[in-house]
């Protein structure tokens, strides 16, 4: 066995580096999610949805203090429906808050209850984004 030439290493690392390329090219010309004024987003890549997706919180008072007990996502793509969804509401450092995993229905958005999951409603002064992928 003998050790490849000069030139096939070249050719490998030019390979690579073009691979590289295009891949950090199509990644950065996909869409991302845009957020309200409750915390800072969290730019997402959507596959299935190339123009990015709305984020709106609800809030209710929990103890007199305000807590997040509802989040939706709109203008979802009708190419999303069927797949599945992870979201997470984040704090200070990225911190995961609170979580939840569903299927994408019909009608263009997600909606997420979280007092009707029994999900922790963190403070709303906590909540600095909020995370979506969409996966399938």
């Amino acid at each position: 066995m003998h050790a490849p030439s000069l030139r096939n290493r070249l050719v490998a690392v030019v390979a690579g580096l073009l691979v590289a390329g295009a891949v950090g090219a199509s990644a950065s010309s996909l869409g991302g999610v845009s957020a309200e004024s409750l915390g800072s987003d969290v730019g997402i890549v959507l596959s299935c949805d190339d123009d990015g997706v709305t984020t709106s919180y609800g809030t209710a008072l929990l103890s007199a203090l305000p807590v997040v007990s509802t989040v939706a996502f709109g203008d979802v793509d009708a190419a999303c429906v069927g797949l599945d969804y992870q979201m997470a509401l984040l704090g200070a450092g990225g911190t995961v808050l609170v979580q939840h995993s569903g299927v994408v229905g019909s009608g263009g958005g997600i909606s997420i209850n979280l007092g009707a999951l029994s999900l922790t409603r963190p403070s709303a002064a906590l909540v600095t984004g909020v995370s979506l992928t969409i996966t399938g």
